[in-house]
């Protein structure tokens, strides 16, 4: 007889030598379990029989036993039987009666047998020496702590419950039957699953993040749709709440640590520069998880203001710059703004955009106009810009020798002008170039 593994199932204790205690155990999701322990198990052999009352009232609801039969010399036969009492029933399977594994639902959805003479699943074997051919059927021939699902009357209505038996009916000369527990739901047409005793605590999970809400659970012995094992959700309405989860600024614990907004707002790392050209460059860095956009500033080495963007994403190209120039540049993470929150500004950063050359080239059309020209004295330069920007315009004479900055500062879109005094210059030709957002535009003017 192969030995029964119970593991699965805490066998309970306590009972002083009592051949069948009884005890009723919380509430699970289908009802209140009664549950009797036969805490020696019942070990039954040829002719023994077990009188089982699964309420414990005196009378028993079924009688199961064991039998053989020889005709000798050639003919052998081992069984085990149970008989419900009048009115009560067991379940039956494939072959009989079934054998339903840990956990089976039982209840009114289980195909029911009231034969009072139902074979245990017709289990039995028939041994023929003369031949040595063996007929057996049936599911309970040699089974190892299995449940026989039963249904039962108290007070003439129906209850569900279960028992759990192991069975050997190929011991040719000593078939065995071994009863080790049995249950059944307290409340009349309540179903009731085999082996579940006490049960674990489940807890709901409303918004499918596996972390349950502590406040809403069941006591079950398997996890009922929509529960988990744990109760560490501290919002089971919002998904993107739960232990690990990556804290942002909302107003919200979102990592269920009890901190509301509990952000380190990191400084962004590996800042590269990028495509310097004489009037822009690409700024990069590696994008930190927390910040939700960038601040980030830049300036002339020499100026002593600082230009301020509010970049999104990993990387921002800074235009309208002036050629030949050396910029310094610091980034930083913005991680809230209400509250403002943000990181250490980085270390700063220099890069120099490439010279400009100057050519005799024929000037293209242009936005800057230069009035009048040739000049003599005071003279008007009107430019339009498509885009708010940086403006730069300086003069430089015929050897690309600066001669003049007339203006460096920030214009928004639209015409402007600015008025420039030619007296001190000497007679000749000059280039007045003009850098903005708009790119780099040029024009003569010739002092007489």
């Amino acid at each position: 007889m192969k030995k029964f593994n119970p593991t699965f199932l805490k066998k309970l204790s306590s009972y002083s030598g009592l051949a069948g205690s009884i005890i009723a155990l919380p509430s699970l999701a289908q009802g209140q379990v009664i549950y009797t322990d036969v805490v020696t198990d019942f070990v039954g052999h040829p002719y023994a029989e077990y009188g089982l009352d699964l309420n414990n009232d005196g009378t028993d609801d079924f009688l199961i036993n064991v039998n053989e039969h020889f005709w000798a010399p050639f003919f052998q036969q081992a069984y085990i039987r149970i008989y419900p009492s009048p009115g009560n029933a067991i379940a039956i399977g494939d072959y009989g009666p079934g054998v339903f594994g840990i956990y089976s639902e039982v209840g009114a959805g289980l195909i029911w047998n009231e034969d009072q003479f139902q074979k245990l699943g017709a289990a039995s074997l028939s041994y023929y020496a003369g031949n040595s051919n063996f007929f057996y059927n049936g599911s309970w021939l040699n089974v190892d702590g299995e449940f026989l699902a039963l249904r039962f009357k108290i007070n003439n209505i129906d209850h569900y419950g279960w028992v759990r038996l192991s069975t050997d009916v190929f011991a040719v000369f000593n078939p065995e039957l071994i009863v080790h527990d049995y249950a059944y739901a307290a409340a009349p047409e309540t179903s009731i699953k085999a082996g579940c005793v006490n049960g674990n605590t489940f807890f709901a999970d409303a918004d499918g993040d596996s972390y349950g809400d502590p406040a809403t659970n069941v006591t079950d012995c398997v996890v009922p749709s929509g529960y988990v094992e744990n109760d560490m959700d501290c919002n089971d309405a919002n998904a993107a709440v739960y232990p690990g989860a990556t804290e942002i600024i909302n107003g919200i614990d979102d990592d269920c640590n009890g901190i509301v907004d509990d952000v380190n707002c990191i400084t962004p790392t590996n800042l590269e520069i990028k495509n310097i050209s004489s009037t822009s460059v690409k700024l990069k860095w590696a994008p930190e998880v927390v910040a939700a956009k960038y601040s980030l500033r830049y300036k002339a080495a020499s100026s002593a203001s600082w230009i301020q963007l509010n970049p999104q994403g990993k990387s921002k190209i800074v235009e309208g710059l002036l050629p030949n120039t050396k910029y310094v540049w610091q980034i930083k993470s913005v991680c809230g703004d209400n509250p403002k929150i943000t990181s250490a500004w980085s270390p700063k950063q220099f890069f120099t955009t490439l010279p400009l050359k100057i050519t005799n080239e024929n000037m293209s059309a242009t936005s800057l106009e230069i009035y009048p020209n040739p000049s003599a004295g005071n003279t008007t330069l009107h430019f339009n810009l498509t885009q708010s920007s940086q403006v730069s315009i300086k003069i430089f004479d015929v050897n690309g020798k600066e001669v003049s900055k007339v203006l460096y500062s920030t214009y928004e879109t639209g015409d402007h002008s600015v008025q420039i005094n030619t007296a001190s210059y000497a007679k000749g030709i000059y280039l007045v170039q003009m850098i903005s957002g708009d790119g780099i535009q040029k024009q003569k003017l010739i002092v007489q």
